[in-house]
């Protein structure tokens, strides 16, 4: 059995997994995130944290949470790029992805995209190219089976 919190992260990833493939396909999650010169590109979805309350009382009642899921695309520059605007193309497919995303389709009871957008350049050593990237964080809400980890659908 999976985790609500696994369902909710996974949802996300399959989004941006759908065709067309962004960035070569590489779709990343879960604990072990690969080494970063690993590949080119990729996009990364990962569960941030959770905060749970009861709005209801009683054994077995529902808890509600609210998950912080980050989606970070990650681009290697080509020599002599401007790191981030090697990230243009990936952006914008990223963005339109979550713009579709439907809580329904997460099982989940809403979804707020947070408008802010964080941008940054990984420094590569000296062996290795700098990266690009830019992250999302998405606040999901959903429910699981009083206080376990349990979706409830």
């Amino acid at each position: 059995m999976s985790t609500a919190f696994t369902l909710v992260r996974d949802a996300v990833a399959a989004a941006m997994a759908q065709a067309p493939a962004l960035a070569g396909g590489r779709i990343t999650g879960g604990l072990k995130r690969p080494a970063i010169n690993e590949y080119p590109s990729r996009v990364d979805v990962q569960l941030v944290k959770s905060k749970g309350r009861y709005d209801l009382a009683g054994p077995g009642a529902p808890r509600t949470w609210v998950t912080l899921i980050a989606v970070t695309a990650l681009v290697r520059a080509a020599p002599g790029d401007t790191p981030d605007a090697t990230l243009d193309d990936l952006v914008l497919g990223i963005s339109e992805r979550l713009d579709t995303l439907s809580a329904a389709a997460l099982g989940a009871q809403s979804i707020d995209l947070d408008p802010e957008v964080t941008w940054g350049v990984i420094e590569g050593g000296p062996n290795s190219p700098n990266f690009a990237m830019a992250q999302w964080k998405l606040a999901i809400t959903h429910e699981t089976v009083g206080a376990s980890l349990a979706p409830r659908h």
